[in-house]
């Protein structure tokens, strides 16, 4: 490529972020559209394409704020982050950081809450998919086995923390049913975000569980947890517990 091309192609790139890069020694104004006319076109279509490729991430963001509003939030997304990806698909990943932290969204946690929501399940539909663990496996186990235990989750596990009924309401959207009203809790819950099949699945996480995800998460086996629950449960209490938590998550598929 001669550097004059990759000049004009970088100008013009330019010119389709922010229009008021001025072109006017690069395009001809003649023929019967003006320059400005000819712009705009490619200008729009580029727009109203990313404008395109956010709905399909961010559907029900979309729905919740209406589509003048979503059009002109993806507007300024794309001013603050232009698309630095050959696919589509990365487009939208700083959506959910723009919405924290610029005005006039950073006054409406509910569309951060609704847009981080939306990249999760995005994030578990896209993962690699993996044989779950079935409840015969963990039952051939021996006891010397379960004490170095140390699961494995399934690649579109995500964990989001939700003050919001946001969940709630993306499904109402989703299923095309009147959403409840927003509320916010005094204190965060955390929510699991997996892929069961073909099916996308969601839920909140008590406190416990999410304490022993974590744990789990970070490399800790099944030995250690149980260590670790000596403080606050009875000895003989423990092994059930862990098998019955390890047992939900076999069911829901969420361990492979």
């Amino acid at each position: 490529m001669s550097a004059a091309l990759n000049t004009a192609q970088t100008r013009f790139q330019h010119h389709l972020l922010d229009p008021t890069h001025n072109l006017d020694d690069l395009i001809a104004n003649s023929g019967r559209a003006s320059r400005e006319t000819r712009l705009g076109i490619y200008t729009n279509a580029y727009r109203g394409r990313m404008v395109e490729a956010a709905s399909a991430d961010y559907a029900q963001l979309r729905n919740y704020l209406g589509d003048d509003a979503f059009e002109t939030l993806i507007h300024a997304y794309l001013q603050a982050y232009p698309s630095r990806h050959t696919t589509l698909r990365w487009f939208g990943e700083k959506l959910c950081d723009f919405l924290k932290t610029s005005e006039p969204y950073a006054s409406h946690p509910d569309l951060y809450e609704m847009a981080l929501f939306e990249w999760a399940l995005c994030g578990a539909f896209d993962a690699t998919d993996a044989k779950p663990l079935q409840l015969a496996d963990l039952a051939a186990l021996t006891p010397e086995s379960w004490v170095a235990l140390r699961p494995v989750f399934h690649p579109s596990l995500r964990c989001i923390s939700l003050r919001g009924n946001l969940p709630e309401i993306w499904e109402a959207l989703n299923e095309e049913r009147d959403p409840p009203p927003l509320q916010f809790a005094e204190q965060p819950a955390s929510w699991l975000v997996w892929r069961k099949e073909l099916k996308l699945m969601f839920r909140p996480m008590g406190t416990d569980e999410q304490q022993y995800l974590q744990w789990f998460l970070e490399g800790a086996d099944v030995g250690a947890v149980c260590q670790r629950l000596a403080d606050s449960l009875p000895a003989e209490q423990i092994p059930a517990h862990i098998a019955g938590l390890l047992g939900r998550w076999v069911a829901d598929e969420l361990l492979v």
